[in-house]
């Protein structure tokens, strides 16, 4: 009878988890999935800023972080599109 009722409890607790990470996660991964998305706007909407405000970053290794963050420091000379695409990866 023992047997039976820690695992009963186990499952339970083990749904709990499963539903709580259902519900909690996804806010979470949406947030790095948005900035992400940003990054790689940055990428597509900078491509003549990246060259000449940032020369010593390889455009063939992705480094979007990196880039938005150089970008950042030339941003009252940024195109219009690249500027909001720029701005898109601020918190």
């Amino acid at each position: 009878m023992t047997v039976v009722k820690t695992r009963i409890k186990s499952l339970v607790i083990l749904a709990g988890c499963c539903i709580a990470g259902g519900i909690l996660m996804p806010p979470a991964m949406a947030q790095t999935t948005d900035r992400a998305v940003a990054y790689k706007q940055v990428a597509r909407a900078c491509v003549e800023e990246s060259k000449r405000f940032c020369p010593g970053l390889d455009p063939g290794v992705v480094q979007p972080r990196s880039e938005a963050m150089c970008l950042k420091t030339y941003k009252s000379s940024l195109s219009s599109a690249c500027r909001r695409a720029v701005k898109a990866t601020s918190p």
